[in-house]
């Protein structure tokens, strides 16, 4: 019995394919600026994300123990954060802009909550994405807000980035009986710019800034 292809060529180019965690589901970024949902083993499309106005060049899914979340960028710079409320009920719950054709997208690990990482053009700058719940207050209702920070990585375009696992480097290396007592490490970046540089970023938790690890 010949295998089950994915029916995208109808699409027009496939710029991009991601699994979720579990391995049940596949995410597409075609041409044609939708994001697609498709069953992993019977090949069946299970759900269009349509927000887009441009090529989808990128996805990349939430950790596993996160809400079902998606994030997808396009060749015109628009970021959009996808949310599933329900099964099979999916919504664009967050909208931004970068400057220059999304490039890179990553969530980071998800002790650190809903938090990822946007690169776009050639300005070398990485943009923080934070998910925080708002409490009810005279100026604003109760609900979520999406934070936005950026710095600066390199003189040109980034083309590729990465989150380092939560765990400090000293649990890495010296294997399970220290990670049962190990803080969680810094939030840490590398990233990879054209010019073939590539630098690893650490944030400091108390005054929310990157710099260069040396």
């Amino acid at each position: 019995m010949a295998p089950l292809d994915f029916d995208m060529a109808r699409f027009g180019i496939l710029h991009d394919a991601q699994y979720e965690s579990s391995g049940q589901r596949l995410a597409t970024a075609s041409e044609d600026g939708v994001v697609r949902i498709w069953n992993s083993e019977q090949h069946d499309l299970l759900m269009e994300l349509r927000a887009h106005k441009a090529a989808v060049l990128l996805i990349a899914w939430a950790g596993r123990g996160l809400h079902a979340s998606l994030v997808s960028g396009a060749a015109d710079g628009s970021v959009v954060i996808w949310r599933e409320d329900k099964h099979g009920q999916w919504n664009a719950v967050h909208h931004f802009f970068v400057k220059g054709p999304a490039t890179a997208v990553s969530f980071c690990p998800r002790e650190y909550g809903l938090l990822m990482a946007v690169s776009g053009g050639d300005r070398g700058e990485v943009c923080i994405i934070n998910r925080k719940e708002v409490t009810a207050s005279p100026l604003l209702p109760s609900g979520e807000q999406w934070i936005s920070k950026g710095f600066m990585a390199h003189d040109d375009g980034i083309i590729a980035l990465s989150w380092a696992p939560s765990a400090c480097p000293a649990t890495l290396a010296a294997g399970p009986a220290a990670a049962r007592a190990a803080a969680r490490g810094p939030r840490r970046i590398v990233t990879a710019s054209t010019s073939r540089s590539v630098k690893v970023w650490r944030c400091d938790d108390k005054t929310d800034t990157w710099s260069e690890q040396q």
